[in-house]
């Protein structure tokens, strides 16, 4: 991952005004859901059941033992997003929330962090990160599974590999959380494979 970052307002962000009304990801840059379905190996994805109130201790958990440069995980609200990027840092894994009511300068700052590698982890909402370029990232974490699968598939493919290796994805389904699961299986065709923890 490079180091430089010359113009983080040009690499990163689009003019305010765009901020306030985002642009459209383009369609074409990401496979859409069928060229998913003849790419599955390309986006290696695991599923993890677990009770909303063990999702924090699991992160971490997970954290810690992947061997990852750069992860983004990706959260509902911006409470959380600052809530678990504080967790995260109190266990010593350098972390950073990037949200709507962060400022401008904050996010870009952010943001700077992560591709210099002085961050480790993005705990992001699905809004700060629709304005972020195609950012490369070792591990996806789902910590709030999306209610859409189109939001979730471009999670999937907004962000590439390090070093020729493929992103993992990695989400994280508590009870309330179990038809959106169902729904995101059924556009992909395929069942996201189970990993077995012990986090309840």
């Amino acid at each position: 991952m490079s180091a430089a970052f010359i113009h983080p307002d040009e690499r990163f962000f689009k003019v305010s005004l765009q901020e306030r009304n985002p642009i459209p990801v383009n369609s074409s840059l990401y496979p859409s859901n069928d060229g998913l379905k003849d790419h599955q190996t390309e986006y290696p994805q695991f599923v993890y059941f677990v009770s909303h109130h063990a999702k924090e201790a699991l992160v971490i958990d997970i954290l810690i033992r992947e061997v990852i440069c750069s992860s983004i995980v990706y959260v509902r609200t911006n409470f959380v997003a600052d809530e678990l990027a504080a967790a995260l840092n109190r266990c010593g894994i350098t972390a950073e929330s990037i949200h709507d009511k962060k400022s401008r300068r904050t996010r870009v700052k952010s943001l700077g962090n992560f591709e210099n590698n002085s961050t480790r982890v993005l705990v992001a909402t699905d809004s700060a990160a629709s304005t972020m370029d195609a950012t490369k990232v070792s591990l996806i974490i789902n910590y709030d599974l999306p209610v859409s699968a189109e939001t979730y598939t471009k999670r999937l493919v907004q962000h590439r590999g390090l070093a020729g290796n493929p992103t993992k994805t990695l989400s994280l389904c508590d009870e309330s959380e179990t038809s959106n699961l169902k729904n995101i299986n059924r556009v992909l065709e395929k069942e996201i494979d189970v990993v077995e923890h012990s986090f309840r």
